[in-house]
């Protein structure tokens, strides 16, 4: 398919080509039309360059790495799409309105105003395209961000998407990646929940949640567990904090979910 449509833009340049030459044969020469046909030209062109570079790169990339990671693979995506409509609407508009340096020299003077007035998009431009060339974040995890948690469905210059457990789609600013703490239970080496759980300072209480947890596990989670732990992590006059550990065989949001929600109920 690649192949195909590559030869299929040669040929539409080609064919532009050959009507630019002639079609003064055919009809009266009106200058918009001369425009129209060069910048026709011009857009195939830099599509079909474009098209050859990008997938030589990734190809290359692909050829070097062991493990390729599909990160860079959108980052090059991303990269060239935005290079190549960004020279396609400047030459468009060196072609049909203004000189380019005109504009160019226009922009410098407001240059300080626009990045103001367009300061957090520029700023989740630049931590998007971070985002596509590193390993913290890839398409495909489930990460938890503040309140928010999902699969990461995709990466893009301004934000990126999260799909729930619920079926509702998040949009959050790339900002938002870089400002606040972040949890990637697909990068997690250990497929352990964990929640901390405050208990009443009593003889028994501490005692009777352990027995407790233990039976949900063995009676709710036995299949999906693999161990359980409670650790004291601190002792107040009035109340007892513990964390629980439970190891599960296969991490997922909504066995987190649930478990977590069993547990606080025999803690109460």
């Amino acid at each position: 398919m690649k192949f195909i449509r590559s030869m299929f833009m040669a040929l539409i340049v080609l064919a532009l080509i050959f009507i630019y030459n002639f079609y003064d044969l055919l009809i009266d020469e009106i200058l918009i039309i001369d425009k129209l046909l060069i910048v026709a030209i011009a857009y195939c062109v830099i599509d079909l360059a474009f098209h050859i570079i990008r997938h030589t790169l990734i190809a290359l990339y692909n050829k070097n790495e062991a493990h390729p990671h599909p990160n860079m693979t959108l980052g090059i995506k991303s990269i060239s799409y935005f290079l190549q409509y960004f020279m396609f609407i400047l030459y468009l508009v060196n072609t049909l309105f203004i000189n380019i340096k005109d504009l160019l020299t226009s922009i410098s003077i407001v240059a300080v105003a626009i990045v103001l007035i367009f300061r957090e998009h520029i700023v989740n431009f630049i931590n998007g395209i971070v985002l596509m060339f590193t390993t913290g974040i890839s398409i495909g995890d489930v990460i938890q961000i503040g309140d928010h948690r999902g699969k990461v469905k995709t990466i893009s210059f301004q934000y990126v998407e999260l799909a729930d457990d619920t079926g509702e789609t998040v949009f959050l600013p790339n900002n938002t990646i870089f400002t606040k703490e972040f949890r990637n239970y697909s990068k997690e080496r250990t497929n352990t929940i964990q929640l901390t759980v405050r208990l009443k300072r009593t003889k028994n209480d501490l005692k009777k949640f352990k027995v407790n947890l233990r039976k949900l596990i063995d009676s709710e989670f036995k299949d999906q567990t693999t161990s359980s732990k409670v650790i004291t992590t601190m002792v107040d006059k009035d109340f007892i904090e513990t964390k629980v550990l439970v190891n599960v065989k296969k991490y997922n949001m909504t066995l987190e979910d649930q478990l977590k929600n069993r547990i606080k109920e025999i803690a109460i």
